[in-house]
């Protein structure tokens, strides 16, 4: 028998947990639901490519197409997710993703829009979901790359929740996602960081520290 033959490939899915672990585990508790008033009451900023919200006129000069404005720049957010992850990856880390609220013509758009490889990975996801939670422990990088495409392309939106330096960071639309922090420091440990991969934390605004979280 070749090696091949004897391996064991271990998949790499997202792995559902209860709504009592996710809170359990979280830091900054926002959801899709909730998000608006947390701008009320945490640190927060956007994660974009421009260092300023655009005005119409500069967005209808600078965002001309899908192609020349999402795909253009979605390298960059892949590269800031993955050094996020990696820097957090010691402590669990959570999302919140509505995968079983899909239709079947709505997983068949998603694939559409995805490169052959994550094509494999989103159906792996799909295949062996288990039970009917939206909230997910994320184990490997593939999956926080896979998570972060799916919103940079605008088809289904991840809310991320990083632990060890306490972030909340919210898929959205235009390249531009909220991000929530406990303090300035980890703000201004993750404004380095998004400079580093070319893109800026912007329309920040500094709230009270919140060292203790619902």
């Amino acid at each position: 028998m070749s090696e091949a033959k004897g391996m064991i490939i271990k998949m790499k899915l997202l792995k559902s947990i209860t709504k009592d672990e996710f809170n359990g585990i979280r830091k900054i508790p926002v959801n899709h639901e909730e998000i608006e008033g947390c701008f009320k009451k945490y640190t927060h900023g956007f994660l974009d490519v421009y260092d300023h919200c655009l005005t119409s006129e500069e967005a209808d000069k600078l965002m001309n197409s899908f192609e020349e404005h999402n795909l253009k720049y979605e390298d960059r957010f892949v590269e800031f997710m993955q050094a996020v992850y990696k820097m957090n990856k010691s402590q669990p880390v959570v999302v919140e993703l509505n995968l079983n609220e899909l239709s079947s013509v709505e997983v068949l758009n998603i694939l559409f829009c995805l490169d052959y490889k994550d094509k494999l990975l989103f159906i792996d996801q799909i295949r062996y979901l288990n039970g009917d939670s939206h909230m997910f422990l994320v184990e490997d990088e593939e999956i926080i790359t896979l998570l972060t495409k799916l919103s940079t392309r605008e088809l289904i939106f991840a809310i991320f929740h990083f632990i060890q330096v306490p972030v909340c960071i919210c898929g959205n639309f235009d390249l531009s996602f909220p991000m929530f922090f406990v303090d300035s420091d980890g703000l201004n440990i993750y404004r380095d960081m998004a400079r580093e991969c070319r893109l800026h934390i912007r329309d920040i605004k500094v709230m009270e520290d919140k060292y203790e979280m619902e």
